[in-house]
């Protein structure tokens, strides 16, 4: 915690298999207590809700622009800075999120608004990235419902991905750090994170 008892609340974000789920989870395991938003699996849950059929994360990543509309998108935000506003004043924050879809004609951003960004009151932006070689083994070995597209398309999702993020950092002052998230990387970022955490 800081040194006013507060929680960190930190935004986890990067192109698809960058290994955003993968950190999660294992934050999770390093810090006690810590609140973990997921906001795909949040979204499935509330567009289910809304059309009253199960609809899994897998399903949105396969046909995003079929399913997610900006009105999902901000009803959730609001819910989710009233529930981020009731936990951090005692426990660590981490929303999971990435707003750049790769759609069959392109790129779709349905990004968060300026006003809710600030809202947040981040304590850090952390965007992962990892080279279009490791994306593709990533999603091939485990594709989640996430599209193979080539290599121009998985180095354009992670350009737009992270100058969203530097938006974000500009739109809120809080700092933006990228780490290159390959598999020799991962320890490393884990230990950086984890000691804003204090794990």
């Amino acid at each position: 915690m800081s040194d006013s008892g507060a929680g960190e609340v930190i935004y986890l974000t990067g192109a698809p298999a960058s290994g955003k789920s993968t950190l999660c989870n294992k934050l999770a395991s390093l810090i006690p207590g810590i609140k973990i938003y997921e906001y795909g699996n949040l979204l499935a849950d509330r567009i289910s809700k809304d059309c009253g059929a199960s609809i899994s994360q897998e399903s949105l990543k396969e046909k995003s622009s079929a399913l997610v509309f900006e009105y999902h998108v901000r009803e959730l935000d609001q819910w989710l800075i009233k529930d981020v506003d009731s936990v951090r004043n005692y426990r660590h924050v981490i929303i999971d999120s990435h707003a750049v879809t790769l759609e069959h004609y392109g790129f779709r951003i349905i990004p968060f608004s300026a006003e809710f960004i600030q809202q947040l009151r981040l304590s850090r932006i952390c965007c992962l990235y990892a080279y279009s070689q490791t994306i593709t083994e990533r999603i091939i070995d485990k594709s989640e419902g996430r599209p193979l597209s080539g290599i121009e398309s998985l180095n354009m999702h992670t350009s737009l991905q992270m100058n969203l993020a530097a938006t974000y950092s500009v739109v809120s002052g809080a700092p933006l750090y990228c780490f290159e998230n390959s598999f020799e990387n991962q320890d490393l970022i884990l230990e950086k994170i984890g000691g804003w955490l204090g794990g």
